[in-house]
């Protein structure tokens, strides 16, 4: 069980680097396709998935690196045709909202704040050049606040970890 855990932990992360082809490859060379009735076509589906939803986890976790990111390079990247891959992109600049299937249960829609309205990522299409603008943006005061919260948090950790290290 910890090898299959491990083989999605590590597509997962590779996800995230936009290394779709390496992610797509370590989880379909896991053995357990096999035991489905049509393993080459459960490998196709996968494959396909991971490689859209590939280019949502990449830009997700890097828009904010970039100042803008060309349709063709995206593309090219992830091997979609660019009209698909500009379709993607632009329902996440759209709604933002997280696909049917990642949705709250409902016991739970009462107790947690929705964010279903919320962009994803905070960009522009720039049409003359096909380029995604990315949009800079301002951390809340919520935001800025937590961020010196988890800094002052960490700082005994820091502290107590040094201490228990010979010089």
């Amino acid at each position: 069980m910890a090898l299959a855990r491990d083989h999605v932990m590590t597509a997962a992360h590779l996800l995230l680097e936009g290394e779709w082809r390496k992610a797509a490859d370590q989880l379909t060379s896991m053995a357990v396709w096999d035991l489905l009735p049509d393993p080459a076509r459960t490998r196709a589906f996968l494959r396909a998935k991971i490689q859209t939803e590939g280019l949502r986890a990449y830009l997700i976790s890097s828009y904010a690196h970039f100042d803008s990111l060309s349709l063709s390079a995206l593309a090219e990247r992830f091997d979609l045709p660019p009209n698909e891959t500009h379709a993607l992109v632009s329902k996440m600049l759209l709604d933002g909202a997280p696909p049917a299937e990642l949705a709250l249960p409902a016991r739970l829609a009462g107790h947690v704040q929705d964010t279903s309205r919320t962009r994803t990522i905070h960009a522009c299409w720039d049409q003359p050049t096909d380029t995604l603008a990315v949009q800079r943006m301002e951390p809340t005061k919520l935001q800025f606040l937590a961020l010196q919260f988890a800094d002052k948090c960490a700082q005994p950790v820091d502290t107590h970890t040094t201490e228990g290290t010979p010089n």
